[in-house]
């Protein structure tokens, strides 16, 4: 339940700081979580992405005010955090469909985005396949490029197409110890908006390659759950998230996590291996 508890801590912040200028690694780095990490939680539960959330209440709140209060449209939107009048009365516009202008004269409906409260509700008769699995550190030899969380995740599909296009696993092939592709996920950073995806394969040592990345792969223990297609993958995070981490003993570690493609099991597309540790 201690994923559940960070996300409540962190909506709390941002409620209370919707009037500062705060973004969602200021959220992230309140609860102790990377922005990487906190930024695909938080929209794998709640639906939406942190920034997203932040704009929408935000612009809730103009919305009440904006037909009650005294303040100017330019003063609202700087109490709202927007540098411009501008660009509040585009997000005002795009959000409540009516111009603040039009809204300011009143007699009008406006649209109100509550504040999140998660609540966890619990199905039975449901089985959840998985498997942890203890393993040895390793290194990853791999292709590596970064991705904005919020707007280029969709294009890592196309990524693997143009490696593939471009004989990366052929490339690989010369180098691999053990059979298998592995897409690799990784925070650049704790502060950063982008993140490093990687396909690579598994070598036993740290290896100079032209073009190529090689990361290591420390942690000790790992939940193993398999994907039956590409599409399944956001969904099996959905369970990882949503029902592994809340109903289990175990906690996610901020490190890599990884999909792994081979041919042992034809019924499968991957298996994803997610870092974790024991709770206390």
């Amino acid at each position: 339940m201690e994923i559940i508890k960070q996300l409540t801590k962190a909506i709390n912040y941002m409620e209370e700081n919707l009037l500062e200028s705060i973004t969602y690694h200021d959220a992230a780095d309140h609860v102790y979580m990377s922005s990487f990490h906190f930024h695909r939680t938080f929209k794998i539960l709640t639906g939406f992405t942190p920034n997203e959330y932040i704009r929408n209440r935000r612009l809730s709140k103009a919305g009440e005010e904006i037909t009650l209060c005294d303040l100017s449209i330019l003063d609202l939107a700087m109490k709202y955090q927007y540098d411009s009048l501008e660009g509040f009365s585009k997000a005002f516009t795009r959000f409540h469909k009516i111009s603040p202008l039009k809204a300011k004269q009143g007699d009008v409906k406006l649209k109100t985005f509550h504040p999140l409260k998660i609540n966890i509700s619990f199905e039975g008769g449901k089985s959840m396949d998985y498997k942890v699995v203890s393993l040895e550190p390793f290194y990853l030899l791999a292709k590596n490029k970064k991705f904005v969380f919020d707007t280029e995740i969709n294009l890592i599909p196309g990524f693997w197409d143009e490696q593939i296009k471009d004989g990366l696993f052929e490339k690989l092939a010369n180098y691999s110890t053990e059979p298998g592709i592995y897409g690799a996920c990784h925070q650049v950073d704790k502060t950063s908006n982008k993140f490093d995806y990687g396909i690579g394969v598994k070598v036993d040592k740290k290896l100079n390659v032209e073009g190529l990345d090689v990361w290591e792969v420390n942690n000790p223990l790992w939940a193993v759950f398999e994907c039956k297609s590409a599409e399944h993958i956001g969904k099996v995070w959905e369970v990882i998230l949503k029902e592994f981490f809340v109903n289990s003993n175990y906690e996610r570690v901020e490190d890599l996590d990884f999909e792994l493609y081979d041919d042992k099991n034809p019924n499968i597309f991957c298996e994803l291996y997610v870092p974790i540790r024991k709770t206390k």
